[in-house]
Formats: structure tokens, sequence, C-alpha cells
């Protein structure tokens, strides 16, 4: 429960400080094409880590503290017109129950990375228009990079929070490079 508590201290951190970064800025660098960007992808990435926040709270590991910590009713309020049942589960931790990949899965992961490779080889021999060529490259790496993610970063097997806090790194990251690649082009001209 240390890790889970830390981890939430962690995001409400990490949160606050994405909201502060976007109130840090004058209304004049909001208005450059790098300042809005830089609001976007701070508000969204403020968003991330408190929905991460507010899922961590409601997991079955912190609601038996939540229930501690919040006042209990007065006997002389109404209850609710339909309460809902909640069955108390037992809490088991068991860290290693998504380690144990099959043989079987490890292999169909791999044949698939494998052929993808092949037809990244196969696309570099035949000629193609560059941008096509790119595009189709750019889009297989992505599946290769969501299949590594998935299985042998073994992020299918864990909890939602942490997908739902890695993927929009990653989305960020890639409009990042969208963004300044452009700029490389300019390099270009200024050579002599």
């Amino acid at each position: 429960m240390v890790e889970t508590l830390l981890l939430l201290a962690l995001n409400l951190l990490l949160g606050a400080g994405c909201v502060f970064a976007v109130l840090r800025q004058t209304p004049q660098d909001v208005m450059t094409l790098d300042g809005l960007f830089l609001s976007i992808s701070c508000m969204v990435l403020a968003l991330v880590f408190f929905l991460n926040g507010y899922w961590t709270l409601r997991s079955q590991e912190l609601s038996p503290l939540l229930q501690r910590l919040l006042p209990k009713r007065k006997k002389s309020e109404k209850p609710e017109a339909h309460p809902v049942v909640r069955k108390e589960v037992p809490l088991v931790l068991d860290h290693g129950a998504h380690s144990a990949m099959g043989n079987r899965l490890v292999f169909t992961v791999w044949f698939w990375l494998v052929l993808i490779t092949l037809v990244e080889v196969f696309l570099a021999y035949i000629q193609l228009d560059v941008t096509t060529m790119l595009i189709l490259l750019l889009g297989f790496s992505l599946v290769k990079a969501a299949l590594i993610i998935a299985y042998f970063m073994h992020l299918r097997f864990e909890k939602r929070s942490l997908m739902w806090t890695l993927m929009p790194a990653m989305v960020v990251t890639i409009c990042l490079l969208a963004v300044f690649f452009p700029d490389s082009f300019r390099l270009l001209e200024l050579r002599p």
C-alpha cells in the first residue's frame, strides 16, 4: 500500500506541475505555435495524471483506507433509495501472475515481429515513392513498437491506469517530433 500511496502522491505532484507550467505562461507565449502546443500538451498530461490519481484512489487497495478516513454517516440520515450492495473481496497481491506468458503467445508475437521486419526489408529493395515508403515504414514500426510494449514489456497485463499514463506520453512525443521536424529543412537552407 505504501507504493500505491507514493504513486498517488507522484501523480498529484506531476499533475500540479503541469498545471503550474501552463499558468506560468504569459498570453504572448500562448499566441505562438510552440507556446500553444506546450500549453495543450501540459494540460493533457495534467489530465492524465489527475485521472490516474483518481483511479488509484478508487482502487480496491485504497478503498479500506478511505473508508476509515471518511466520516461515517449519522443514523438519522436517510439511506439511499437504492443502496449498492458491495461484496467485500479480500485483497490478494500476486505480482507474478502476469509474468508467465505461454510459449505459444511469445512465439506468435515473435513471428509477427519477424514477418513485419521482413516486409520492411523487402520494401527497401523495391522502388517506391519516398513519401509512401516513409509512411509504410513508420506505420510498420509503430505496429512493432506496440507489440513489443504490449507483450514483451507486459503492458497488456498491467493496470489500465499505467497504460493511460504511458500512452499519452508517447502520443505527445510523436506530436513533438512532427512539430519540430520541419525545422530540420530550415537548417539545410542555412548551409553554405
